[in-house]
């Protein structure tokens, strides 16, 4: 039987996928393991935990911090099966996007980890998040993560 949003899903992940790997960034998928999820994508061996969603009627902050605090579980879990996470990103899918340009979509993070991301730094996170187009999300992961 198809189920629509895990094809969805499966989609949005293989085409984020494909884009860090024309920034020149190793990038795999990790296979569901429900509550011990370790995000959807490893970058960099585990350097990078990422979570991606997509949905077709957008998203609000309240799913923002939802989303972010599903990535910090994860994260922690991907630390405990050999991930060294230096920086986690949440990737949304931008409604009225297509697959084919992912540089567009959304990306979040906590306030610590984009200080790490433009600085190379590592400070104690702040609360919240912030958002920025994947494009330069990616950009400053291939620049520190080299």
């Amino acid at each position: 039987m198809v189920n629509p949003p895990k094809q969805a899903g499966t989609a949005v992940e293989s085409a984020l996928i494909k884009y860090f790997r024309a920034h020149g960034l190793t990038a795999d998928r990790k296979t569901l393991a429900g509550a011990y999820d370790q995000g959807d994508i490893w970058v960099a061996h585990g350097r990078a935990i990422v979570e991606v969603k997509t949905r077709k009627g957008g998203h609000s902050p309240a799913n923002v911090e939802s989303w972010l605090q599903e990535l910090d579980r994860e994260t922690v879990n991907a630390s405990k099966h050999g991930a060294v996470p230096e920086v986690s990103l949440l990737v949304v899918k931008r409604v009225g996007t297509g697959l084919a340009n992912p540089g567009n979509w959304h990306a979040y993070t906590r306030p610590g980890e984009v200080v790490w991301l433009f600085t190379g730094v590592s400070v104690a996170d702040g609360d919240g998040w912030v958002q920025m187009p994947l494009w330069l999300a990616v950009d400053r992961l291939a620049e520190v993560l080299r």
